[in-house]
């Protein structure tokens, strides 16, 4: 039970994807939080949610948009918790609609952050990401943009939080989404960008999990989840064993392995079991306190998506687990 969620109230902005509908039936069954909230953009989605769960009276829907500074003051009124999922996160769409991505991944981001310390939130978590990490692409770089700002804001007000991970299994526009209709119409050829590549995943449930905890850190706190990788390539064969692979080339922004997190990260780094908390590297809340006690030193060397991949049984395994 998350008991540092009891008799209050949490606001989620863009609630309504594959992270946000796991935090909901979550939240639902293992808090005791008071009021549950969604700001998005997606009128649609939210209706199809808000009949799912037959109006419950702890659910709230908010439309809204990140962009507007003053429809998120108000969605923030009497919130004691926040996370912030919103963000537009195609890399093909990020390179070509540049402006757009900026907008609501990095200005959206600020506004929120502003919000935040112009409000009684007591902590605020933002949801980052691997791309973040010697970003290549548009997207990486705004959530690389977003992580600084966010915890550039405790020197304003000391709320602020981060929590990275890799991709997040089955969500909308993954490929394991697409692997998975390709079996379904008992397709035999399986399109990989580069025979080479690997990638992190997580859990859905272990990605809400994890921005759940980082309510309860100190705040400064950057949460790493621990992920298994994988090769893309043996992704396809643990759907079909006999996949042909059509290599299509490397897409403009996509990097051929992913970084959890860099040496000069894991240098202030503590390992726990299921994360690794990275502590600040300028600290701007001098009454911050960091319960590094239980966890172990990190070694001084990065993580990266091709250091151990799993094998294609222990693929096969985290797919049935789904």
């Amino acid at each position: 039970m998350l008991t540092h969620l009891e008799g209050t109230s949490l606001l989620i902005t863009g609630g309504t994807g594959t992270w946000g509908q796991t935090a909901i039936k979550y939240l639902l069954q293992h808090s005791r939080a008071k009021r549950i909230a969604i700001l998005s953009t997606d009128e649609y989605k939210q209706e199809l949610l808000r009949k799912e769960h037959k109006d419950n009276g702890r659910l709230r829907w908010f439309i809204g948009d990140i962009r507007e500074y003053g429809r998120i003051v108000r969605a923030l009124q009497g919130v004691d918790y926040l996370i912030h999922a919103a963000a537009l996160k195609q890399i093909f769409t990020g390179q070509y609609n540049p402006l757009e991505v900026i907008r609501t991944n990095v200005e959206g981001t600020e506004n929120v952050m502003q919000a935040c310390v112009d409000s009684a939130v007591q902590r605020a978590v933002f949801l980052s990401s691997d791309n973040a990490v010697y970003p290549l692409n548009l997207y990486g770089a705004t959530k690389l943009c977003g992580e600084r700002l966010w915890l550039g804001g405790n020197v304003y007000r000391g709320c602020f939080n981060v929590v990275r991970y890799g991709n997040v299994m089955g969500s909308r526009g993954s490929v394991i989404e697409k692997y998975r209709a390709l079996k379904t119409i008992n397709s035999v050829e399986y399109p990989v960008y580069d025979v080479k590549m690997t990638r992190f995943w997580m859990t859905p449930l272990q990605a809400v999990e994890l921005a759940l905890n980082a309510l309860a850190e100190p705040p400064q706190t950057l949460l790493v989840g621990k992920c298994p990788s994988f090769r893309v390539a043996d992704l396809a064969k643990a759907f079909y064993l006999r996949a042909q692979l059509k290599e299509e080339g490397r897409q403009p922004g996509e990097k051929i392995h992913e970084t959890l997190l860099t040496e000069f990260e894991a240098q202030r780094g503590y390992e726990y079991k299921d994360y690794y908390q990275i502590l600040p590297e300028i600290k701007t809340d001098d009454k911050a306190k960091y319960f590094t006690e239980k966890g172990m030193q990190m070694e001084p060397k990065a993580i990266t998506s091709a250091d151990n991949p799993v094998t294609l049984n222990e693929l096969r395994g985290l797919l049935e687990a789904l």
